[in-house]
């Protein structure tokens, strides 16, 4: 009997013994693999593994938020009084709290001018071809302070950093002046620019933007949403209606360009005439946003290349400083799952699971 007889001799009695037992090792395997799958929605087993496919990845998202709330408010502390005082030091306790983080993050100034900073959270499920941005101004449209805006985004990046099923890099991107400050960094970030420090930490493919600004207030009830097309033009709708319908599943009002809705139930001929006014108002206001733009946020920017973007503004309900905790937390949990329902790989916003969180 030569080797190769030999050989196929050894394989047809594994086979046989195979087929003699299939029964009891296809149900150990498929016992083995429930057991698994069971594993899947503890909450430390799937903290270090992905699944690439996406038939099982809501199982796998955790769509909590707020956990990092009040490590991140105490950390915030320093910040907040740089950023109310306008100090300049803003920029580099940010980056500390990256560190600390453990965040990529880097600086980037304009002859003191205006400086910017941002941090990546990599993907741990792709090649990193694709990202998201998140944006905000340490100062609002009308020259107060953001450091609310400032806390959120800081606490969705430490929440960020901390879950593993990101199809796309994240990067959260600060600026001390506004839109002329997020226009520089985009320039930094996809050009290169001669007698320029170039950025050393960058994304690629920028698929949409979201910009959050916060006045100062303890709490926010109702949010405007700012958007605009590329030279007057319509605007790609899908971001600003994802981000309202999410928002209003949690009884958050959300108005176009600030534009608060018209009264639709009175049916009598005062409230269709009034109806008909407000409408009209609202669609002229619109009008007028598209074709002249809005200086509201820091989305504007991303249009030049091409980058669907939107400004989520909140409306204070009063002066005050600080925020309730459980504002931003809801506001954050709601801004987790617009990014999730923009993002393909994870999942259009109607497999994202509701909760009744504060």
């Amino acid at each position: 009997m030569n080797a190769s007889e030999n050989k196929k001799g050894i394989l047809s009695r594994v086979l046989d013994i195979v087929y003699k037992f299939a029964d009891i090792i296809c149900f150990v395997l498929l016992s083995a693999s429930l057991v698994w799958l069971c594993l899947f929605p503890t909450p430390n087993y799937p903290k270090n593994i992905y699944i690439s496919e996406n038939a099982l990845l809501p199982g796998q998202i955790e769509t909590t938020f707020g956990g990092e709330s009040n490590y991140v408010q105490n950390r915030m502390l320093n910040l907040r009084t740089l950023i109310d005082n306008k100090d300049q030091g803003w920029a580099n306790e940010l980056m500390t709290i990256f560190d600390e983080f453990g965040i990529e993050s880097e600086k980037s100034t304009d002859n003191e001018l205006l400086t910017t900073v941002h941090a990546i959270v990599r993907a741990t499920r792709a090649d990193t071809v694709e990202s998201l941005a998140i944006t905000t101004s340490t100062i609002t449209t009308c020259n107060k302070s953001n450091s609310n805006g400032v806390e959120l985004l800081l606490s969705l990046a430490k929440h960020f950093a901390d879950q593993n099923y990101w199809s796309k890099d994240i990067v959260f991107v600060f600026s001390d002046k506004g839109e002329d400050g997020i226009y520089k960094w985009l320039q930094l970030q996809n050009l290169v620019l001669e007698n320029e420090l170039n950025h050393k930490h960058r994304v690629s493919g920028l698929q949409a933007a979201l910009s959050i600004e916060l006045p100062p207030s303890s709490s926010y009830s109702d949010f405007a949403l700012y958007y605009e097309g590329k030279n007057g033009q319509l605007p790609n709708l899908d971001l600003p209606n994802i981000v309202k319908e999410i928002f209003s599943y949690n009884r958050f009002s959300t108005f176009h360009h600030g534009n608060f809705n018209c009264d639709l139930e009175s049916n009598d001929i005062k409230g269709q005439i009034n109806r008909y006014l407000c409408v009209s108002y609202g669609l002229l206001e619109n009008m007028k946003w598209l074709a002249f733009g809005t200086s509201v946020g820091t989305h504007a920017p991303f249009l030049e290349f091409r980058i669907d973007a939107l400004t989520i503004r909140g409306i204070p309900n009063d002066s005050m400083n600080s925020t309730d905790p459980a504002t931003l937390i809801r506001l954050g949990s709601y801004a987790h799952r617009s990014i999730l329902a923009n993002s393909r790989d994870s999942y259009a916003k109607t497999h994202i699971p509701d909760d009744s969180s504060p």
